[in-house]
């Protein structure tokens, strides 16, 4: 039976094992026997007039012994105990048939006697309360234990012995379907109320909705955070984003030192959404958008299939959206002296067209297996105006495709959760732009990037110790890249062909020093102890090392601090090292060196001479819940990163940035 207790919801309550379970049997339909556990011998007989029929046996479903049957049947034929009573059968002496077994007392706790119609009432003792493993219950639980029980025994069913007056009541603690690995505590938790408040229809939108709080301040750029689906990872956040917000039963964003639970680098935040058990939707959406001040009109259709039951789930998904252009004319953005109509041949948003399909399934393939496989195609298609040329407007049109396939499978085996995920990625994009010199010609920009890894991560607990389980999560992981670009410029064809191949291993061990559970230092809190290590080695840039180490302490509920240092190198990406070179003319820009707005044109791409980089980062955060029943969180981070070889794009141009790299610039 479960009961809650404050804070510790999913307690479970039970006494001692060895009992016996009395229940009564549902009422037999008219003509047919009912057979009483008799001996062997005793042959059933048919009962029409009795609605129920009292039956024993032991807790585990065994049948009990006849004599042990003939004595219960005997000692309560003129009273039926409560069903789901649960007596402790007395151990035997001497090899003597067990001593009988007395009615229950009042409050239905039965008591033991070696005769039942001697039995004499004892004394009740101090009922005591501890957890399954002998340890004392923290006090605040203790005492709401201790109250809710203080006038009535805990509900039949929940357990107990023939004197269950004296015995202990063992209090076993359930962790929230869906948590996460670890004992660090979310910086922020949000409710289906607190969810709803958002407004987003999926679970895509709502992220972009809470950007603000997980984008992380130790990452490489803008990277999003580490999604999970009911504490487990998923292959691509694609599987989940289209998931509807009405499905979400809870969502938590954690401090980066859980990403290196699930193998990930401790440079994201990790939000972990919990969906409820049982969710079925059917949303179709057309939208039509069109500003008062004209231009930009646009028209989206979304068509969504979720069904979720238990680790069982199927989702499919179709988008159509399209957007008209949004000239700099219609919004009356000043134009240089010498062309005041230009604003009629540059755009501000370019006029796009996208299609995207998404599909998922999941499901238990064997006890302790479920295997989750989705799929995805986006396609997008853009054209914009950059201005005027020597034979008229140019054009740019951009095409894109996406596809991915992913897998993922979940296991356990005993204590230890493993998780195998593999994925397939095709990217391909296609620039055409019209020449800016008057000839007739469009410059052509293309790029292909195709990625396979799959990885395999396992966690659990290593050793017991005082504070807690001493846990770790191991990772092994491979990836095959390659990527291909061509840019042609007239006569000028510029190629590259890239592949990365990389082998990866990382570890985490979690050290759990003090804990509130145990009651001798539950002034400390719980403190515990963090160390990560990984090495990867990439067929184009070598070996790559990266540690870290840190210290999470939370000394009451409501207060939590971490305290970490970091040392990692990176490798550039392959776009980074051999993306095609891309010229776009007419960028408006102002010359801080002349102090005048001008046009000119803008070359990107790849550069081949970037080299690794190598940070070190040292962090400390808190995080203050100020009132318990307020949805008031505070947070407060010092961050303090030193990056050797950054790898970045040319800043905002002025004198300084002009003088310090002098080839990027020509007049």
């Amino acid at each position: 039976m479960k009961s809650s207790f404050g804070p510790l919801a999913g307690l479970v309550v039970s006494l001692m094992p060895a009992t016996l379970l009395a229940q009564q049997a549902p009422p037999a339909p008219a003509g047919t026997p009912t057979t009483d556990p008799s001996p062997k011998g005793d042959a059933p007989t048919a009962d029409h007039s009795t609605p129920t029929q009292l039956q024993f046996r032991s807790a585990d479903g065994k049948p009990l012994p006849p004599e042990i049957v003939r004595q219960l049947q005997e000692q309560f034929k003129n009273g039926v105990p409560a069903a789901g009573t649960v007596l402790r059968l007395p151990a035997r002496k001497n090899d003597k048939a067990p001593a009988p077994l007395a009615a229950p007392t009042a409050g239905d706790q039965p008591s033991v006697s070696g005769d039942p119609a001697q039995a004499a009432p004892q004394a009740p003792k101090k009922r005591e309360f501890r957890r399954a493993d002998g340890k004392p219950l923290p006090p605040e639980i203790l005492r709401q234990l201790e109250e809710q029980f203080k006038d009535r025994p805990p509900p039949n069913g929940v357990g107990g012995n023939a004197d269950t007056a004296n015995a202990d009541i063992v209090v076993a603690g359930v962790r929230p379907r869906g948590s996460v690995i670890g004992n660090i505590p979310p910086e922020r938790t949000f409710s289906q109320l607190d969810l709803r408040a958002f407004g987003a229809d999926n679970i895509g939108a709502l992220l972009e909705a809470i950007n603000a709080q997980t984008v992380s301040n130790r990452g490489r750029g803008d990277s999003p955070p580490v999604t999970l689906l009911n504490g487990r990872r998923v292959s691509d956040f694609s599987e989940i984003a289209r998931i509807p917000s009405e499905a979400i039963e809870r969502m938590e964003i954690f401090p980066e030192e859980v990403a290196l639970k699930y193998g990930y680098r401790a440079d994201q935040k990790v939000v972990n959404i919990v969906t409820f058990q049982r969710f079925r939707s059917k949303v179709g959406q057309i939208a039509f958008l069109t500003p008062g001040e004209g231009g930009r009109e646009s028209g989206i259709a979304n068509a969504d299939f979720l069904r979720i039951n238990g680790d069982t789930r199927m989702s499919l998904g179709g988008t159509y959206g399209r957007s008209d252009s949004l000239l700099e004319s219609e919004r009356a953005v000043r134009q240089l002296a010498a062309a005041p109509e230009l604003g009629r041949f540059r755009t501000l948003l370019p006029e796009t067209e996208q299609f995207g399909f998404n599909g998922v399934i999941s499901g238990h393939v064997l006890n302790d297996v479920s295997a989750t496989a989705n799929g995805r195609v986006d396609v997008n298609h853009s054209e914009s105006l950059l201005g005027l040329g020597l034979n008229g407007p140019l054009r740019r049109n951009s095409d894109r495709t996406v596809g991915h396939f992913g897998t993922t499978i979940n296991g356990r085996i005993g204590h230890w959760q493993w998780t195998t995920i593999a994925n397939y990625d095709h990217n391909e994009a296609t620039v055409l732009t019209d020449a800016f010199d008057g000839v007739s010609r469009r410059d052509r920009a293309r790029s292909i990037d195709r990625l396979a890894n799959v990885d395999f991560l396992f966690s659990g607990p290593v050793v017991s110790l005082p504070g807690g389980p001493l846990s770790t999560s191991v990772r092994f992981g491979a990836d095959f890249r390659d990527f291909t670009s061509r840019a042609s410029f007239g006569i000028t064809d510029v190629r590259a062909d890239l592949s990365r191949d990389r082998g990866a291993a990382q570890i985490d061990l979690d050290l759990p020093i003090f804990s509130r559970k145990d009651k001798q230092v539950s002034l400390l809190g719980n403190l515990s102890f963090n160390a990560n290590g990984s090495v990867e080695r990439l067929s184009d840039a070598g070996t790559l090392t990266s540690y870290g180490y840190g210290l999470s302490w939370s000394p009451i509920p409501a207060v939590s601090i971490i305290a970490s240092a970091t040392h990692e190198e990176g490798a550039p990406t392959l776009e980074q090292l051999g993306g095609p070179r891309l010229v776009t003319p007419n960028v408006r820009t102002f010359d801080f060196v002349r102090r005048e707005v001008v046009d000119v044109a803008r070359s990107s791409g790849g550069n081949p001479d970037l080299r690794n980089d190598d940070r070190h980062l040292v962090r400390l955060g808190l995080n203050v819940r100020p009132f318990p029943k307020t949805d008031l969180s505070l947070s407060f981070d010092y961050v303090s990163t030193r990056i050797n070889n950054p790898i970045a794009t040319l800043p905002i141009l002025t004198s300084q940035i002009e003088t310090a790299f002098p080839e990027r610039f020509a007049r």
